[in-house]
């Protein structure tokens, strides 16, 4: 049996329902195992984690949306701008609609050019097995921030009977020659499924996946994956 398939069995016996705000308080950063550690770290302000404690100023920064920006949301306390101060200037990273409140961001230097990338780790979805968490990397270009990597870090497979189960991925930062790898972990599987979609398939058939960068074009791509079969 390949180590994959032992790790994908493992996890096959630890799912649980995904209920809401409770899984949106998840960390999916895998931080022993990152060989690459943030140099500043924010969350997003409506995070239960962080309420009552007010970060002391720093160069990153998660900031809500004014209540005039705010007014064309559902949910006006999910949106929030990321910021990254340069020279004693703010800069805006992004926008990020973060469901719940719930975001950690980090900056990290990936490729040793002094000049950190942004890694966004947020979620949409409200309810019972409806949050889905994502995880994206921006990097400063002349004319501002640009998104140069995006994965899906959890999702979800119907089952027999009952709620779906849950699938999860850790995410880590993995030295190499040039600009560091982003390395997707599988951590977590359903215990059966009846069907699944792409997403869920591409995160259990391949239970490791790194991602390399590549000047052109510019962003990560997939340079090495592990694979293991899954039955139905």
């Amino acid at each position: 049996m390949s180590a994959g398939a032992a790790v994908l069995i493992a996890l096959l016996q630890s799912n649980v329902p995904a209920f809401g705000s409770h899984y949106a308080g998840k960390q999916f950063f895998d931080a022993r195992q990152s060989e690459i550690a943030p140099s500043a770290t924010a969350h997003c302000e409506g995070d239960e984690r962080v309420s009552g404690q007010r970060a002391a100023a720093g160069p990153l920064r998660v900031v809500p949306f004014s209540p005039q920006e705010a007014k064309p949301y559902d949910f006006p306390h999910d949106v929030f701008h990321v910021l990254l101060s340069r020279n004693g200037r703010a800069h805006k990273v992004a926008d990020v609609e973060a469901s719940y409140g719930t975001c950690d961001v980090y900056a990290v230097d990936l490729d040793g050019d002094q000049e950190p990338e942004v890694v966004v780790e947020s979620g949409l979805g409200r309810g019972t097995s409806a949050y889905v968490r994502m995880l994206e990397i921006f990097k400063r270009r002349p004319q501002g921030y640009e998104r140069v990597f995006y994965a899906l870090l959890s999702g979800y497979v119907p089952v027999n009977d009952g709620d779906p189960d849950a699938w999860e991925r850790s995410y880590s930062f993995k030295k190499a020659d040039g600009p560091a790898s982003v390395v997707l972990h599988l951590r977590l599987g359903p215990r059966s499924s009846v069907w699944a979609d792409a997403d869920a398939l591409d995160a259990l058939h391949f239970p490791v996946r790194e991602y390399c960068w590549r000047t052109t074009p510019g962003a990560y791509r997939l340079c090495h994956f592990e694979y293991t079969t899954v039955e139905k």
